[in-house]
């Protein structure tokens, strides 16, 4: 078979994570088969390349990053591209199918924001979200199968798209990359310095990811533990960046008089997310909103114990192996870490639980059933 991973649309964060993980263990489970991926060119640019399975090849598409360029991927380039390469099937990973079907498509469902309410959204994004939704809702129907990350995304999505329920799978992310490849010294560096304990929060600094309520949160915590550390995946003030988040997050820290307690680590690669897992004491992730919350299954998979939103997503993820708290709240977030850290027995028993779930999230395994669905989905000849 022939598949094509379009995966235009991925741009940073978790989902290039899953895309580096996806690729190199689907060629896996299924060597004979022969594998394109589709991706921009700054994804490509970031991806580690230098085990690049035989069968699998990487196609870079440029002007394919704004909606128009994407919109004309969808409707033009890409139907001519499955046709040109004779493709058994199309794993649209980036939410969208195309426009002309050409060959059987499964459409993989990373995110369901569309199916939310709008309320709070600009006139812009509403037009945006309200679009799209109308896309998907007309081209989900059409793809053989829709793969999904939970089942509250399943439960979301077939509420609003009647009849597909039969062809909507959950399968959770994967995650369990392997540190020993790449080895980040200066990172590693960095890390032995910190003050104990290490509380890391992996997430990109957008809006609904809660970054201002935890740094509250950490205020308090470091007033009773001093010498804990708290590790963001944003970038530092000195970086320059013109964001307006990640503007008011350096504000916050510096109001708050946490700076000097922070390391801000900017964008991490795979296997560095994994070494800031090993090295943290605890994790936490305060999100106001997930379809599924892979760093979650990262911290399952690095056995670290895991604070999280009192949220449908997380407890989903996370079962027994998490501790919530109330993402509204600086003070519940503050006294559930702070509870969490000075007891060595609870911080033991979530790491037991996190091993019960390891196996959920296993990229092997998770590769194996998405192989299962794809050959499922491409009619015997």
């Amino acid at each position: 078979m022939k598949i094509v991973i379009d995966s235009i649309g991925v741009r940073d964060g978790g989902a290039v994570r899953l895309l580096d993980l996806y690729l190199v263990h689907l060629c896996a489970r299924r060597p004979e088969w022969e594998w394109t991926l589709c991706v921009l060119p700054q994804v490509g640019a970031g991806l580690d390349l230098t085990n690049l399975p035989a069968n699998a090849r990487i196609c870079v598409v440029d002007k394919a990053s704004n909606w128009i360029g994407r919109l004309f991927w969808l409707g033009v380039r890409l139907p001519m591209f499955l046709r040109a390469q004779n493709a058994s099937l199309v794993f649209s990973f980036a939410n969208l199918l195309p426009i002309f079907l050409v060959t059987p498509a499964v459409l993989f469902l990373q995110q369901v924001k569309i199916f939310e309410s709008f309320s709070g959204s600009t006139p812009v994004e509403r037009l945006r979200l309200g679009l799209l939704r109308l896309y998907t809702k007309i081209t989900a129907r059409r793809a053989a199968r829709v793969i999904v990350q939970s089942k509250y995304m399943k439960d979301k999505l077939t509420a609003h798209v009647r009849g597909i329920r039969a062809r909507v799978s959950v399968v959770p992310s994967p995650a369990a990359p392997s540190i020993a490849r790449y080895l980040n010294s200066a990172l590693m560096a960095t890390l032995a310095k910190c003050g104990r304990p290490v509380i890391s929060y992996i997430s990109l600094p957008r809006g609904h990811k809660n970054h201002i309520n935890l740094l509250r949160a950490f205020a308090k915590v470091h007033n009773e533990i001093p010498d804990a550390t708290l590790l963001l995946t944003v970038p530092g003030p000195g970086d320059h960046v013109d964001d307006s988040i990640i503007r008011k997050i350096h504000d916050e820290a510096s109001m708050l008089a946490v700076t000097d307690s922070l390391i801000w680590l900017g964008h991490l690669t795979l296997a560095e997310v994994e070494l800031v897992y090993r090295e943290s004491d605890i994790t936490v992730f305060p999100s106001l909103a997930e379809s599924f919350g892979m760093p979650l299954a990262e911290a399952v998979s690095a056995n670290v114990p895991t604070i999280a939103s009192d949220l449908p997503f997380a407890r989903e993820v996370l079962g027994e192996a998490g501790a919530y708290f109330d993402p509204t709240s600086p003070e519940d977030m503050a006294r559930v870490i702070v509870d969490t850290l000075k007891s060595s027995a609870r911080m033991e028993e979530l790491r037991a639980e996190a091993s019960k779930r390891r196996e959920m999230f296993l990229p092997e395994v998770i590769a194996e059933r998405v192989c299962v669905l794809l050959e499922r989905s491409v009619p015997k000849l």
